[in-house]
């Protein structure tokens, strides 16, 4: 047959001709939640490591744009944010408490299972800072892309719709 003779014309016996066993290829997986070594989303990052060092909150800014973004997530980031500005809490267990009576609790409670791979509060602060500024020009650019696609469609936006329009157009130069 063609398998044998490959197997022989490659000098290998006859045991390397024999597949291995399903249970001898299949990975073997660690005890406990999944870690995934990539990266998430940006508001799912950014809540991840907001739950792992709340402490990091009172070192991000939170642009109005952010809640042009309509990306599932963002007004829990946002309230998530501006609370832990308002309150700030030291470590994971004091947020998870203040938060338990809260529908969100759920998925708060999952992140924190999460392995986080930042090493300290600062760097996580940078890093929600960078993922923070990123939605929100996501949500700027959204919300410039609206008042344009208005304008042209209706032919008038009002002095506030103006005025924000050109801020957003000012912005983006």
């Amino acid at each position: 047959t063609t398998p044998e003779r490959l197997t022989a014309a490659l000098g290998q016996g006859a045991a390397a001709a024999t597949p291995p066993t399903p249970q001898a290829t299949r990975p073997v997986r660690p005890a406990g939640p999944a870690v995934s070594a990539g990266r998430r989303n940006l508001v799912r990052q950014a809540i991840h490591l907001l739950v792992h060092y709340p402490q990091a909150a009172t070192e991000v800014q939170i642009p109005p744009s952010l809640a042009d973004n309509t990306r599932p997530g963002i007004p829990l980031l946002i309230e998530l944010l501006e609370e832990l500005q308002r309150q700030p809490c030291a470590n994971q267990g004091v947020l998870l408490e203040r938060w338990r009576h809260r529908p969100d609790i759920g998925h708060l409670t999952k992140l924190a299972r999460l392995e986080c791979l930042i090493p300290d509060a600062a760097a996580a602060a940078r890093e929600i800072a960078g993922a923070v500024g990123q939605l929100a020009s996501e949500g700027a650019i959204r919300r410039r892309e609206e008042l344009l696609h208005k304008h042209s469609r209706e032919g008038r936006l009002s002095e506030a719709e103006k005025a924000e329009l050109q801020r957003l157009l000012g912005a983006a130069t």
